[in-house]
């Protein structure tokens, strides 16, 4: 099961328009990075929890051939029920044997075979993928017991390194004795818990390619390092631009169909474009990712930002640290949730950081 019914407000305003796990991620999204990650596990049958945004999930996936590969199905939820209740409503796909639930906004690629082998050794009712908690970050530590159990929530075990979850369980269906239909209940809070308390939650630690994507700036970090580390190569619909006359040696820039870039236009860093995009004379791009359908006029310069599809930056203007979106006309009654200041003319515009 795929974990996509979240609204992603850290990631807004384009959470706004779009669900998380359907943005763009190098022409490809993190739903698709998912379903290639199942893919390999040669999973037979894909659940999909909607909530926020739905149409964007179903639209993304449509596009795809992920259908062929295995069997998909929507578990839709007019009231969201968080990532245990969402669980709980999808039962009637999973119940016949072991499973696996993915973050559908985490990009993480590891062997799951591995994995789920782990798990039967130790006959786990739940694992959960870990890996070292980078120091200075937020996230929930896991402690460890020396033989893998997890022992406790929010502190490192005396047995292992400061560890976080990484996105992925492995689980049984006697979880679903656990939760209780029809109401709002996070697996961190009214499930794993449970499952500490009687001794059936492992941690399995790996060290793996794992980018987060909850804010606009994390989202421009994980573009820039999937693009230089080559994560989920298959999935992306840009390839690399490798004739730059006008830019540094080390800058690496790519490209989806029908784009057009200037011989005069100049890169710096890393950048990424989407289908349908012109960038013109004297243009500079510095760290930037644009989505489809994306004009950069002569002589502007975008640094440290993200443009989303349908937009035109007009000649000499400048966008730095900024992430851009236009408004969409079938969403204008999502437009209320939109701050006046980030409205200007037709589009949004934000701060990359906050």
């Amino acid at each position: 099961m795929v974990l996509a019914a979240g609204e992603g407000r850290r990631l807004r305003p384009l959470t706004v328009f779009w669900a998380k796990p359907a943005i763009p991620l190098l022409g490809a999204s993190p739903i698709e990075c998912a379903m290639e990650l199942l893919r390999r596990a040669r999973v037979s049958d894909v659940v999909v929890n909607l909530h926020h945004n739905p149409e964007t999930i179903e639209e993304t996936l449509a596009k795809t051939d992920w259908g062929r590969d295995f069997a998909l199905h929507y578990s839709r939820e007019t009231e969201i029920l968080g990532t245990a209740g969402g669980l709980k409503q999808a039962e009637r796909w999973l119940s016949d044997g072991t499973f696996l639930l993915l973050n559908g906004d985490t990009i993480l690629d590891t062997v799951v075979t591995e994995l789920v082998d782990w798990h039967r050794a130790r006959s786990a009712e739940a694992t959960l993928l870990l890996r070292p908690k980078p120091e200075g970050t937020v996230y929930t530590e896991l402690g460890l017991a020396p033989d893998g159990r997890i022992v406790s929530i929010g502190k490192k075990g005396e047995a292992s390194p400061a560890l976080m979850f990484a996105g992925l369980w492995v689980l049984e269906p006697t979880i679903f004795q656990r939760l209780t239909a029809g109401r709002f209940a996070r697996l961190e809070v009214d499930l794993l818990p449970k499952l500490i308390l009687d001794g059936t939650a492992f941690g399995f630690v790996a060290e793996l390619p794992w980018f987060d994507i909850g804010t606009p700036e994390a989202y421009l970090q994980a573009c820039e390092n999937m693009a230089r580390s080559g994560v989920f190569r298959t999935t992306w619909r840009a390839e690399v631009v490798e004739s730059l006359p006008s830019s540094p040696l080390g800058s690496l820039v790519l490209a989806g169909p029908n784009t057009s870039i200037d011989p005069e236009a100049r890169f710096t860093g890393t950048s990424i474009l989407g289908a349908n995009c012109r960038v013109e004379r004297g243009a500079h791009l510095r760290r930037a990712v644009l989505w489809d359908d994306v004009t950069v006029g002569d002589s502007a310069l975008v640094r440290d930002s993200v443009i989303a599809s349908d937009v035109s930056l007009a000649p000499a203007s400048r966008t730095v640290n900024k992430l851009v979106a236009r408004l969409r006309r079938r969403s204008r009654d999502r437009r209320s949730s939109l701050r006046a200041r980030e409205i200007a003319g037709d589009c949004v515009v934000a701060p990359i950081k906050s």
